[in-house]
Order: structure tokens, then C-alpha cells, then sequence
């Protein structure tokens, strides 16, 4: 058979068959690739051709091996570089379209199965727990007593740091109050102690009054 010439190397090489057009495996690799990216288009719109008139086709290929498809599909997005890859990809989307992202979120957020999905997938519970827990607090935050309507944002689900149980729904300032005092009984108290002394019984300090001219 005719010698032929490496489309990649250069190297002069003896074919095995006529259709061989690479001298090593590593040079078919590099040709292939070099070819992709240089016939984008043309790749797309072929693609796209053969796929419209073999919908049925793929159909069934893909009932046939889902399976088989899945762990490929799986195994090709562990690789680093396909990771790293996403990664950028994405980042860079996030700066083009930021506005656009934070819109999307934002009725994404309003939607039920968001909700949902995040009640559950955070504290265990589903909407319609949520809901239920909210009727028997009369849509009220189970401390202060205010009605949800008179907040910006819902309810906050307050839970045990400890053990993950839910124990009720509080406004924000409520929870971020419990949280100030690390869920502490003791502390708790003290507040409770400290705020119902008598301004009497506060102990003072003539420099500090002083210097405020409190007296």
C-alpha cells in the first residue's frame, strides 16, 4: 500500500487500510478534535438535520440504553477538567447576567415547590407542614405575637441547633434574638431579671453619670 503523510505530524507512515489518516492514535485524537472545532457550525447544522428526520430513532435508542447513558453522562462530569470547565462557565454567565439571575431567583424563591423543596431539604418538613404549624400560631410569630402580614419576609422556621426539631415559626427579629442568646435558658432568665429591675436598684456609677451628665 502507498505510503501516505500524518495530517498532524507530518510523519510519513504506511496505512493499514486507505481510509487511514493518521499515523497514531494520539494524532487521530488531535486531528478529530482540530476538526471539531474547525466545522462548529456545520457539525450543529448537520446534527441538528439528521436528529429532525431520526426523532423515532433516538427514541428508542435512548429507551434502550437510559441505563448505559446515565453512568457515561455521570462518569464524563467527574472528570477535573470538565468540572473546572463548568465552573468558568458558569462564573461567567453569573457576571454577565446578574441582574437576570437575581430576577430568576427571586420567583423562583415564590414558586411552591421551591419552598418546598428547601423546607425539606434544610429542616425536614414539607409545605403543608409548614402551613399547618402556621394555622395553629394564627399566622402569628409564636413570641411577639405579630401578625405574618406585618413582616417584609415569612416566618422563620426555629429549630433546634442540637437535635434539628422544629420548634415553631418566629418572625426574624425573634429567632435572630434567640440565636444572640444560643438557645441558653439561663441567659434567657437574666435578660428577663436584668430588664425588670427597678432603675432604683441599678447600680451606678457617679464617674459614667457624670461624664453623660445623667447627674
Amino acid at each position: 500500500m502507498v505510503s501516505k503523510k500524518c495530517k498532524v505530524c507530518g510523519i510519513i507512515f504506511s496505512p493499514v487500510n486507505s481510509m487511514q489518516k493518521y499515523c497514531s492514535k494520539e494524532c487521530r485524537k488531535t486531528g478529530r478534535k482540530k476538526y471539531r472545532e474547525d466545522n462548529k457550525e456545520r457539525r450543529r447544522e448537520y446534527n441538528k438535520e439528521w436528529y429532525k428526520n431520526n426523532k423515532e430513532k433516538v427514541k428508542k435508542y435512548n429507551e434502550e440504553n437510559a441505563e448505559k447513558i446515565k453512568n457515561r453522562t455521570k462518569k464524563y462530569y467527574q472528570k477535573p477538567e470538565v468540572k473546572e470547565k463548568r465552573r468558568l462557565n458558569f462564573k461567567k454567565w453569573e457576571e454577565e447576567n446578574t441582574e437576570h439571575r437575581k430576577q430568576y431567583l427571586k420567583e423562583y424563591e415564590q414558586r411552591p415547590e421551591a419552598k418546598s423543596k428547601r423546607l425539606e431539604r434544610i429542616f425536614g418538613i414539607t409545605l403543608f407542614d409548614y402551613n399547618e404549624i402556621l394555622k395553629k400560631q394564627n399566622n402569628c410569630c409564636y413570641i411577639c405575637y405579630k401578625h405574618k402580614n406585618e413582616f417584609n419576609k415569612r416566618l422563620a422556621v426555629d429549630h433546634d441547633h442540637k437535635t434539628g426539631e422544629v420548634r415553631g415559626l418566629l418572625c426574624m427579629r425573634c429567632n435572630s434574638s434567640l440565636g444572640g442568646f444560643e438557645d441558653n435558658v439561663d441567659f434567657l432568665k437574666r435578660a428577663i431579671e436584668y430588664l425588670r429591675r427597678s432603675k432604683d436598684n441599678i447600680i451606678k456609677s457617679d464617674k459614667i453619670f457624670r461624664k453623660y451628665n445623667v447627674i
